[in-house]
């Protein structure tokens, strides 16, 4: 984002590399609707989800949303932990289907990069807004982005 806006002087979306993150539509409708251009990220789903569960386990931002759920599983910082906290993390979402109810406060992987392409609301980490996104709207929503970075894909 630095070298679209420093070094080649465009006016993108997203305008900072951190914050907050919005679905596309909700950031081109309402947070950069001068942006000339519009950038996005997806990441390899496997290193997605794995990411999504270690911000939740270890961000502050994580550290602080999880501590208002009570089961989010913390059995401790080891590389063993991880693997069981992120295999029991993983079960409470296949177990509770299309439910949106227990997230832990954090981030719902289910589908998560398509119901960003596709979904008006703000942000989709819990999941409001369904599970199954029209896969038309999104790829429309993708061929439409004017720079899109594919990272773990090399």
């Amino acid at each position: 984002i630095r070298l679209f806006k420093e070094v080649l002087k465009l006016n993108i979306c997203p305008e900072k590399e951190d914050g907050v993150e919005h679905s596309v539509s909700y950031q081109q409708q309402y947070k950069c609707k001068g942006a000339d251009y519009t950038l996005i990220s997806l990441r390899s789903p496997r290193h997605h989800v794995w990411s999504q569960f270690t911000m939740c386990k270890y961000s502050r931002w994580g550290k602080r949303v999880t501590r208002k759920s009570d089961d989010f599983p913390r059995s401790g910082d080891e590389y063993e932990d991880d693997e069981v906290d992120f295999d029991s993390w993983l079960d409470n979402f296949v177990s509770m289907g299309n439910a949106t109810d227990n997230h832990y406060n954090c981030y719902h992987p289910a589908n998560f990069q398509t119901r960003a392409l596709t979904s008006p609301l703000d942000d989709v980490h819990d999941g409001r807004g369904g599970f199954n996104p029209n896969m038309t709207l999104a790829m429309n929503t993708y061929k439409n982005l004017d720079f899109v970075a594919l990272v773990e894909f090399v």
